[in-house]
């Protein structure tokens, strides 16, 4: 599952770096008590981690950006599900090219900020 995304902002500070790429990762959170709630008073908090998603950003070394981008397209936070970053690392991008045949094992999300 390889897809490919554009984001498009303006940020002073998003400037393309062929020579890194930046590697997200997110956990996913689901509020089992969410199941049996009837939408009267406060939700029951029951939650249990789900997983997550990877995103391979290119076109910034910026963290902060490719963070954002990530934050602002795949954020979820509300009574039953939450998604959130909890990683963000640079990786040379040739270390990336190098591994690709393994990144064909690992579902993850390409996203191209232009």
């Amino acid at each position: 599952m390889n897809n490919s995304q554009a984001i498009s902002f303006d940020i002073a500070a998003n400037a393309p770096s062929a020579d890194t790429v930046i590697i997200v990762t997110t956990q996913v959170y689901e509020n089992y008590g969410a199941h049996d709630w009837d939408g009267v008073g406060s939700c029951p908090q029951y939650w249990k981690p789900k997983g997550g998603s990877t995103f391979v950003v290119r076109g910034t070394s910026n963290t902060t950006v490719a963070r954002f981008a990530v934050e602002m397209r795949h954020g979820i936070d509300n009574e039953s599900f939450r998604e959130f970053v909890i990683g963000v690392h640079e990786v040379p991008a040739e270390d990336l090219e190098l591994e690709d045949w393994r990144w064909s094992f690992v579902p993850h999300t390409n996203i191209v900020l232009a």
